[in-house]
């Protein structure tokens, strides 16, 4: 069933569904493999209703990754612009912001759905990039890892750029794995990802990542 606005025009609540039942399973299944009548049918709408709003499965996907690219733009310009809020100095501007970026994307995993179907996506366009590759580049890679880079040069000035990029590319590499492999991990441990396991995940991040930041400071310092 389709819903219809006054003027006869596809609603906007429409366009949602189709985006919401297309990124589920999009993130599940992948682009190749997820088929228009399987997204029509999970947001009830019909074929038409695809076309009219976003030109074909193509343009679909496309907008899908760069609604949740945007998104999770701006939620982690967010929370890092909060919790960074009153610190002194910018060596405690870049823990907290660190931090705070690490506790939300550990604690998400088990917590948030969306950041599940979020980090498929993604992890799909750059192991394997596709149709959405330069959209997650563009509207959330660089971005990120300029606003990161650019905490870990004002903590540390005589880190160069390339070095804070790596520090950043190195941060999201660890949250990534323990996203990706929970499974393997909790096998290692005997532990499922639990408030404690969770919180112990945090902290050794966290650590790691600030130590590793703080020893490249002082090597460029020397």
């Amino acid at each position: 069933m389709t819903q219809f606005e006054g003027s006869g025009k596809y609603s906007e609540s429409t366009r949602e569904r189709i985006l919401c039942a297309s990124a589920e399973l999009f993130a599940r299944k992948g682009f190749t493999s997820t088929s228009i009548r399987e997204i029509t049918e999970s947001a009830s709408v019909n074929v038409a209703a695809v076309n009219y709003h976003f030109g074909g499965k193509e343009n679909l996907y496309r907008e899908v990754v760069r609604q949740r690219a945007q998104a999770r733009r701006t939620l982690y310009s967010k929370i890092i612009d909060e919790a960074t809020s009153g610190a002194i100095g910018p060596e405690e501007v870049l823990l907290r912001g660190v931090t705070a970026l690490v506790n939300y994307n550990i604690h998400s995993i088990v917590d948030v759905r969306e950041s599940e179907t979020d980090l498929q996506l993604f992890y799909r366009e750059i192991s394997s990039p596709g149709l959405g590759f330069e959209i997650v580049l563009q509207e959330l890679v660089i971005p990120t890892r300029k606003i990161l880079a650019n905490l870990i040069k004002a903590a540390y000035p005589r880190i160069g750029e390339e070095e804070a990029g790596f520090c950043v590319t190195t941060l999201f590499g660890q949250l990534t794995h323990y996203a990706r492999a929970r499974k393997l991990i909790s096998m290692q441990y005997g532990r499922e990802y639990d408030p404690e396991m969770i919180e112990s995940i945090c902290n050794h991040i966290v650590a790691f990542t600030m130590g590793g930041i703080k020893a490249i400071g002082a090597k460029a310092n020397g």
